[in-house]
């Protein structure tokens, strides 16, 4: 039976004393396996402790059938294959006119609005006028397309909402936009850049009044995976390291506890030398970024000496000794200077598509989630708000569709790689939200949350000869 819970111990939320307190809060324990940036570190003699987390272990959220053992049960060599064309780590980045990024915009729009229309019109076989133009003047419903825009501070002003056409208007320095009055629409789900559907009246040609959207453009379902027996993935996102220090101590758990259930795949996602770390930022290292990011790796690969794990490492325009820019392309390391094993590691890029003996999944290291829950105006009550911000990410076909970004973004590589025509079967989305696991649209949509938090996802894909995203079992526990 599938079942979806949440382990929440009220017990752990009573008041203790302050002995207990004492006794347990403040648990610390010997670094197992220290890691030193080459920085003005403290003195030699004094042993490196951390605080010992007391829910190491814990399950948090489990999605599936109960799972008797995750260690590995087969010697399962699997192939990864980058499904989506990989970002050129040589391109020049940012050297767009104004006029290439708006016709981009533009021709981005025009095709989700194209097809979001035919997929209405398929779905609802009317005999109404659909029309490229939003401002088309009428007093009868007709059917348009275009990008929401929000010329407001406060999201919570829905007045301030228009619809941005796909074309430039007649003085040929902008785009066409309109107004919009969602008075009498029943629900609604919008955040800027969001490319719509919409039906509705605009009889002065000033105020298009909304009757209903439509934004549920899902690509084109992936065919079943091809696995003969259990895939064991184990998932973590940076930061991997707290802010008081470069020991990377809750990466090193994660590669112990790697080390122990051996699964078939271990992916992880950056920032792994985050820009915004204090020490980073103070610039003490005595060695550049890309050395003290090579020497980390090197530790990380020791835990996988003898064992057939393969590794998946996706980077982030948060990284310090990486490009600051969306889409990223992979780290590019000396595999001569990683253990014997440096066979098994797999250096992709943000966003990436990986196809795993059929089973394709897609992954991003930029924080969607967060970016369009900040700025997402909805009267969706009864709905789980980190799951329906998702949808808006399956629907709109790519890992990056809120507009004006929040990150640095190359437009033209943004149309290339940041969007997909095949729905994958499992989504990876870290963020600062809070965790979540669910089913959109028959694909397994995750946020591990971050290892800094001493969070970790690991799943279980059973073979199966139809699809069925149920048949996963998906766990987020603590470190």
């Amino acid at each position: 039976m599938v079942t979806l819970s949440v382990k929440n111990d009220s017990s752990s939320k009573r008041l203790r004393s302050p002995d207990l307190l004492e006794n347990e809060d403040t648990k610390i324990r010997a670094v197992d396996s220290q890691f030193f940036p080459l920085s003005y570190a403290p003195r030699s003699d004094t042993s490196v402790r951390c605080r010992v987390n007391p829910d190491s272990g814990k399950v948090i959220l489990f999605f599936g059938k109960e799972i008797s053992s995750w260690n590995r049960e087969s010697n399962y060599d699997v192939n990864i294959i980058p499904k989506s064309e990989t970002v050129p780590s040589n391109i020049l980045y940012m050297y767009e006119l104004l006029r290439t990024q708006q016709s981009i915009i533009f021709s981005v729009c025009y095709n989700i609005g194209k097809r979001l229309c035919n997929m209405w019109s398929k779905s609802d076989p009317t005999n109404i006028l659909y029309t490229q133009n939003v401002t088309y003047q009428s007093q009868t419903n007709f059917r348009t397309w275009g990008r929401i825009l929000c010329d407001s501070h406060t999201k919570s002003d829905i007045t301030s909402y228009m619809l941005e056409g796909c074309k430039s208007s007649y003085d040929g320095y902008k785009a066409a936009t309109i107004s919009l009055n969602l008075d009498g629409v029943k629900q609604y789900s919008l955040y800027p850049g969001q490319i719509v559907a919409v039906e509705g009246t605009n009889p002065t040609n000033s105020i298009f009044h909304v009757k209903q959207f439509f934004t549920k453009g899902y690509a084109i379902k992936s065919e079943p995976p091809k696995l003969t027996k259990n895939l064991n993935i184990i998932v973590a996102a940076g930061p991997f390291t707290s802010s008081d220090n470069l020991c990377y101590q809750p990466l090193f758990n994660i590669m112990e506890r790697v080390a122990k259930e051996e699964p078939h795949i271990l992916i992880l996602i950056g920032p792994f030398i985050e820009k915004s770390h204090p020490h980073i930022k103070n610039c003490k290292l005595m060695e550049t970024f890309l050395e003290l990011f090579e020497r980390l790796l090197v530790k990380a690969m020791q835990y996988l000496l003898g064992k057939s794990v393969k590794l998946v490492i996706i980077p982030s325009h948060l990284d310090a000794h990486h490009f600051a820019v969306f889409p990223t392309p992979g780290f590019h390391i000396n595999k001569d200077k990683l253990p014997q094993n440096g066979e098994n590691i797999y250096m992709m890029s943000d966003p990436s598509i990986m196809d795993i003996e059929g089973l394709i999944i897609g992954v991003t290291s930029v924080d969607s989630i967060k970016h369009i829950s900040k700025e997402e105006i909805s009267n969706f009550p009864a709905t789980d708000r980190l799951i329906r911000i998702a949808d808006h990410i399956l629907s709109q076909c790519c890992f990056y569709p809120f507009y004006p970004p929040s990150v640095n973004l190359d437009t033209k590589m943004w149309k290339k790689h940041a969007f997909f025509n095949l729905q994958p079967h499992i989504l990876i989305l870290p963020s600062d939200m809070r965790y979540f696991c669910g089913v959109i649209n028959d694909c397994l949509v995750i946020n591990p949350e971050r290892s800094i938090k001493q969070m970790y996802a690991r799943l279980c894909i059973r073979p199966s000869e139809q699809w069925n995203p149920h048949n996963i079992s998906c766990e987020i526990g603590k470190i």
